[in-house]
């Protein structure tokens, strides 16, 4: 406040405003991340209060930002039908279920099927849902039938299970660079681990250390300052590697101030970096579990 020559009252509203953006960006994680949990995604009260309290943040925010509460969500149907929610769930099963196709863009694929106005019996959507499928599943066999043996075995092969890392050095500079590392956790072993090399049947593995007295919190999310244990890396066989993951997990890392801006020799990286695994849920220092 000083350094902007602020009133007092100005001063006041800033840190209201800041704080109701906090707040929101909290809640955001954490709606999502009920939603998306294995083991939230079908408790219909914790995600009704999970979507009331984003709405009403959402609202407290646009408010302070905007001088108005509704000026962002009232117009925009996407934060309504949050609502609907709770109850589609109890119909038709968790959201992580739901499918769009390969990307949100396949809606394009169906809108020109769908003539008129959209008032019709269920009898008339089946109908035409079942006419693009039998017309895509038609595409794919022509596809498959005009493609080569070998490129066709390539397209549908199964995932590698993880993400390797050329060489150490690699994985040092994303990590000194605040960039996004991809890792996992091991059954009966500590810590988080990432991948390295380019071999066919082995691969090296290093971990990953984290300081759990030294956290800052940043919207709710706990960042931990985080280094390479080099003197861990090791070689072990890839089929059993893969049979040993527990989670896979990203490395977020904690970015504020200039980094946001231009990365340059002004700014700072402290090292630390949230958790997120594949279920959504995140480290704390008490170990894996939901964000709230």
């Amino acid at each position: 406040a000083d350094n902007l020559k602020l009133t007092r009252s100005e001063s006041d509203h800033h840190t209201k405003t800041m704080r109701s953006v906090l707040q929101l960006l909290n809640s955001l994680h954490v709606m999502v991340s009920t939603l998306m949990s294995p083991t939230k995604s079908t408790d219909i009260g914790a995600i009704k209060k999970s979507i009331n309290i984003f709405l009403s943040c959402t609202h407290r925010a646009c408010h302070f930002v905007y001088g108005q509460g509704d000026k962002m969500w009232a117009s925009k149907g996407n934060f309504l039908s949050l609502l609907n929610l709770p109850k589609q769930i109890e119909l038709y099963g968790p959201v992580r279920w739901y499918w769009e196709g390969s990307a949100e863009a396949h809606i394009h694929e169906i809108k020109p099927h769908l003539v008129e106005n959209l008032r019709k019996t269920p009898s008339y959507f089946v109908a035409k849902l079942s006419l693009i499928f039998k017309r895509k599943l038609v595409a794919w066999l022509r596809k498959t039938r005009d493609t080569d043996s070998d490129n066709t075995e390539e397209t549908y092969r199964q995932s590698k299970g993880f993400y390797r890392y050329a060489e150490i050095d690699d994985l040092r500079a994303k990590l000194g660079e605040a960039l996004p590392v991809s890792a996992f956790q091991l059954k009966g072993y500590p810590g988080v681990w990432a991948a390295l090399g380019n071999t066919r049947d082995t691969v090296e593995i290093v971990a990953l250390k984290f300081i759990y007295a030294d956290i800052k919190e940043y919207c709710g999310m706990p960042f931990f300052k985080t280094h390479l244990a080099e003197n861990s890396k090791a070689s072990v066989n890839k089929k059993k590697l893969l049979e040993a993951i527990d989670f896979h997990l990203i490395l977020f890392p904690f970015i504020c101030g200039q980094g946001l801006v231009a990365r340059n020799n002004t700014w700072h990286f402290e090292g630390r970096f949230a958790l997120i695994y594949e279920d959504w849920d995140i480290l704390t220092t008490s170990g894996k579990s939901i964000p709230s």
